[in-house]
């Protein structure tokens, strides 16, 4: 039906009949710190309807999931890969929200996120309300300048030269704001400014964050260099679109 990267969300549309519709809860502001909760997911990939048990450690946590800023609930629940997408549930049986993310590092246990079911409420209404026969629902206002933005590496002078870190233009949508602009693939990206205020740029969830804090029709200035490190410098106004979730 659509889906939103931002949010983290997406909703689907299956053929069945005589589904048990879930229990919801009314608000997840309600949530408090202590309260037991219980997952239920697919933990890599293979192990469908197992559930896990724990507590909320935190609420309104925020947290950066792939270079997102987000606020999320924090539990000590037992979550792995696979859980992503399952649900988060209350003693009651209510859905409170949805897994997400966990810390991952070595020696680190017992940090789990999800989404609170406010906010995939709020999400999943915006996505349904906006899908068409034709097109994939979507968040108003939701900005983008369809173009995919990755870290990288330019080297100079051979292997006993220089290796620059880089932020450049992977990909870009067909007659996207961007592509219209002037951007072209493997534009490197030096900064980008916006009402003004300029943001040198060192990783690619620079430009990420820049973009997602903007409303369609604001204008982003990016300075690039075309033809690699020691190419022509070029400052390529851009106005953000829509954001609509293609597949």
């Amino acid at each position: 039906v659509g889906g939103d990267p931002v949010g983290d969300i997406a909703v689907l549309k299956i053929r069945a009949a005589g589904l048990k519709m879930a229990k919801i809860l009314k608000d997840s502001d309600t949530l408090r710190v202590g309260d037991s909760v219980i997952a239920i997911g697919n933990p890599l990939g293979k192990l469908g309807g197992t559930v896990s048990r724990g507590i909320i450690s935190y609420l309104g946590r925020e947290v950066t999931v792939e270079g997102r800023k987000m606020t999320l609930i924090q539990t000590d629940t037992a979550v792995n890969a696979g859980n992503s997408g399952g649900g988060l549930f209350d003693i009651y049986g209510n859905l409170i929200g949805i897994v997400n993310a966990k810390a991952s590092q070595v020696g680190v246990e017992g940090l789990a996120f999800a989404i609170p079911v406010n906010d995939v409420r709020e999400l999943a209404e915006a996505l349904v309300a906006t899908a068409t026969a034709g097109s994939y629902g979507y968040v108003p206002g939701r900005a983008t300048v369809g173009a995919t933005f990755v870290d990288g590496y330019y080297q100079v002078g051979g292997i006993f030269g220089r290796t620059y870190e880089i932020v450049y233009v992977s990909s870009l949508k067909e007659n996207g704001a961007a592509y219209k602009a002037g951007m072209r693939k493997e534009d490197i990206i030096l900064s980008v400014t916006v009402n003004g205020v300029t943001t040198e740029i060192e990783k690619a969830a620079d430009i990420t964050r820049i973009i997602e804090a903007q409303t369609v029709g604001t204008t982003i200035v990016f300075k690039v260099k075309r033809g690699g490190i020691n190419g022509n410098e070029l400052n390529i106004s851009v106005v953000c679109e829509q954001y609509v979730y293609t597949i």
